[in-house]
């Protein structure tokens, strides 16, 4: 049965609009794609989601971490949004930028296709995701790419992040 909070569709959604994308999927194993949610098919749920301890071979890691929401009560007198913001991390273990750059693309491309990628195993696409029988994502956009050299966890290498804007609108009256 799928989840019916609007919140957690989303964030499942972005998982599978990132690995709909082969140019991705090919690139940043999926034991390195860091998940923050239970009930994704790869997820141990055993474990938590962030590594204790790392080797080289865990980097590209890529993580989607939800950061912040704007609420906007009543935008219209039927309408009520709401503004999701997540960052997609990018962490490699490689100090040469062709590394970070191909990663950081193949990301975006995948983002293109968010209205229409889907995982092939009956999921439903962001745009025709629906909550009180009515969709609710009406944008995504990428506002901002920020790069450092990072020595977390002892390993020197870039660390990268796009941050993100999912759009929700409801009708107020389903609220």
């Amino acid at each position: 049965m799928p989840d019916t909070n609007p919140i957690k569709q989303v964030y499942d959604g972005l998982w599978i609009v990132l690995e709909a994308h082969s140019g991705f999927t090919s690139i940043v194993p999926a034991g390195d794609r860091i998940k923050f949610t239970k009930g994704l098919a790869d997820v141990d749920e055993k474990r938590q989601p962030v590594k204790r301890r790392t080797l080289d071979a865990d980097y590209r890691e890529v993580r989607i971490v939800p950061v912040g929401a704007t609420a906007f009560m009543r935008t219209t007198s039927t309408g009520t949004r709401l503004d999701m913001d997540y960052r997609i991390e990018a962490r490699t273990k490689d100090q040469q930028y062709d590394n970070l750059a191909l990663l950081m693309w193949e990301t975006l491309r995948a983002m293109i296709d968010w209205r229409t990628a889907t995982d092939g195993a009956g999921s439903t696409a962001l745009a025709n995701m629906t909550w009180a029988s009515k969709t609710f994502v009406t944008d995504i956009s990428m506002r901002q790419r920020q790069e450092t050299l990072s020595d977390d966890n002892k390993i020197r290498g870039w660390q990268s992040l796009w941050v993100g804007r999912v759009r929700l609108d409801f009708d107020t009256s389903d609220m």
